[in-house]
């Protein structure tokens, strides 16, 4: 996908491709990856490369780079399990705070006793 062309579509498109939910995102440019940076958004990555000077046909030049689909994989991986993490983090929190509104509704029925 081209970067440019991306953002030159009007918002209803670029949201039902790529929906603002969808927070694990994973971007992967022959190329800098800095302009990536707003579409991944901060819970997503960008597999690309940043330098430059490097000769040879893609094949090799991408693996010396590691633009490669392991490192897509991995990137993958690292995304999915941030989300996993921050959905655990997220479940705990409700999870304290519903026992914590339990604790005190039995306090406040212990002091009307």
């Amino acid at each position: 996908p081209s970067f440019g062309l991306f953002l030159a579509q009007d918002e209803e498109w670029r949201e039902s491709v790529l929906p603002r939910a969808c927070r694990a995102r994973v971007a992967v440019e022959a190329g800098a990856t800095l302009s990536w940076g707003g579409i991944v958004g901060l819970d997503g990555a960008v597999v690309g490369l940043d330098r430059f000077g490097a000769s040879a046909p893609y094949q090799t030049a991408y693996a010396k780079l590691g633009l490669t689909a392991e490192s897509v994989a991995e990137a993958v991986r690292k995304v999915a399990q941030q989300l996993v993490e921050r959905i655990a983090r997220r479940v705990a929190l409700e999870t304290a705070e519903k026992r914590v509104e339990e604790e005190i509704a039995r306090i406040r029925k212990a002091a009307r006793a």
